[in-house]
């Protein structure tokens, strides 16, 4: 009996995965060297995971988990260059800093931070970059600040990339839909205007058509 009850533990032993083939070990292991913003945001998916999948077997379903975790982190770190793909080129601070700068004259990098109306954007890593489309002439687009200030933020989405991602790549397909609604909008008014007549129903549906097309094509799962 006690040779197998040997048997037994030395099996178990011998079975037992290690940390490296554990992957909560693995985390537990690591946590006390990763960043702060690591855990935070693994402390977030892990809500977020428990809630959508409570039992797990939608990712059970995953043959691939290593992939999904690139693509998260793609999404996360590299958020700069799917900006630069759907927005453009950007700016440091140290760029509009120059842009901005009167001829002969120099502006830190702190009065940019500080700098009202200007769209900013913060990257995977932290760094804070700006758009160059909203410069016009060495200077920001008119009625810039103004939109800004309605949306009582100095950055829009600035904290929400994926949804900002998200709602530019959206708006590359609902183009269409947007100007057709202006060239129909001006086509009711017209018609109004000259014998304020009623409005052909089918024009009337049309126009309401792209209304709805790009209500929908607008609304997020958030």
């Amino acid at each position: 009996m006690p040779s197998q009850r040997a048997g037994v533990v030395a099996t178990r032993a011998r079975t037992r995965p290690t940390v490296a083939d554990d992957p909560v070990a693995r985390l537990t292991a690591a946590l006390p060297t990763l960043p702060r913003s690591h855990v935070s945001l693994m402390a977030e998916m892990l809500r977020e995971l428990t809630r959508r999948d409570p039992e797990g077997t939608v990712l059970e379903r995953s043959d691939d988990l290593q992939r999904l975790a690139e693509q998260a982190a793609d999404r996360i770190v590299d958020a700069a260059d799917v900006w630069v793909e759907h927005l453009g080129e950007f700016y440091d601070t140290s760029g509009v800093a120059e842009l901005l700068a009167p001829a002969g004259e120099r502006i830190s990098r702190q009065a940019v931070h500080k700098r009202k109306g200007l769209l900013a954007l913060t990257t995977g890593d932290g760094k804070t970059v700006y758009p160059a489309f909203q410069f016009r002439a060495r200077r920001p687009a008119p009625g810039l600040a103004e939109v800004l200030a309605l949306t009582g933020r100095e950055r829009l989405l600035g904290s929400q990339p994926a949804l900002a991602a998200t709602l530019v790549t959206r708006d590359r397909y609902l183009l269409p839909l947007q100007l057709l609604q202006v060239q129909l909008l001006r086509r009711v008014r017209a018609t109004r205007a000259a014998d304020h007549a009623e409005v052909d129903p089918t024009l009337r549906r049309a126009l309401l058509l792209t209304v709805n097309g790009i209500a929908t094509g607008l609304r997020n799962t958030g």
